[in-house]
């Protein structure tokens, strides 16, 4: 279980890059039913431009129940989804994208901090390596590393 110690795994394809992000937001929903969490649970993506992460995140909303076109909010920072899934514990996904972020101001400003402190939220953020301390004990984060062409190394580890 990727909440229990780091593992590694290999994709091959854009294809199983968002397969595997479906199912991990699957065991997401496991892991939230057992922990009773006190806020958010933060998902931190980094790893080079064009290295997965929002095919993984596509992937991911898919297995959170969000239906309709999912993009990398690059230019707005943040989307809010809702979700639907009669069983699920969460109410919503934060999906941020700090690639162009040019300040910690500007976190503020997009209600980081009220998605944060809402324990029923998912809160996923491409470039989580941007902000210095940003990512805390009890995140996930999620490595992601071009191997060889549509190859992609992703690292799974909890802080």
């Amino acid at each position: 279980m990727w909440y229990m110690k780091s593992s590694q795994i290999i994709t091959k394809t854009p294809g199983e890059t968002k397969k595997l992000g479906e199912l991990f937001a699957e065991e997401i929903g496991i892991f939230l039913h057992k922990a009773a969490p006190r806020h958010a649970l933060v998902v931190g993506l980094v790893g080079d431009l064009a290295a997965g992460k929002t095919t993984f995140v596509q992937g991911m909303m898919r297995g959170f129940g969000v239906t309709g076109k999912i993009t990398s909010p690059t230019f707005v920072l943040s989307k809010t989804y809702n979700v639907w899934k009669k069983d699920s514990v969460m109410r919503r996904v934060c999906h941020c994208d700090f690639y162009r972020l040019s300040s910690r101001k500007e976190v503020k400003d997009i209600g980081l901090k009220e998605m944060l402190a809402d324990p029923k939220t998912v809160v996923i953020v491409e470039w989580a390596d941007r902000i210095k301390g940003f990512l805390k004990k009890g995140s996930i984060v999620l490595s992601f590393k071009h191997i060889k062409k549509q190859h992609r190394a992703i690292t799974f580890r909890r802080l």
